[in-house]
């Protein structure tokens, strides 16, 4: 968790969503470790000063995914699409998805081209 930068640059009433959190695992754990509840602190004050929000992301298993792939090939993407790009395009994508504040649906990106319907 990435918190004190994450709290310190969001704009006020911002989002910070996190899928795990700074040395998550054992094997990973170093020196940064000991200096966490500090900056952890720190972020809260943020959050708090600012009316942030810190929404809690489970990006789940392989399976997950496959049977969310499969619902939508099956009824369709239950979520309105902004745009697709090519994997050549990955420069777009990025931009896209990650800074334009204005989209309203998801930003997909292709890996590959999809095949014809019959």
């Amino acid at each position: 968790m990435n918190l004190p930068l994450g709290a310190e640059i969001l704009e006020l009433g911002g989002t910070y969503t996190t899928c795990g959190f700074l040395n998550q695992h054992p094997e990973l754990y170093g020196e940064s470790t000991k200096k966490l509840g500090l900056g952890v602190q720190v972020g809260l004050q943020n959050v708090i000063i600012k009316n942030l929000r810190i929404q809690g992301n489970c990006l789940g298993f392989r399976s997950d995914l496959e049977r969310a792939l499969n619902i939508a090939t099956i009824h369709g993407a239950p979520f309105p699409v902004e745009r697709e790009f090519s994997f050549a395009d990955i420069e777009g994508f990025i931009n896209e998805s990650f800074f334009d504040r204005s989209k309203l649906g998801k930003v997909v990106m292709r890996m590959r081209q999809p095949e014809p319907a019959e």
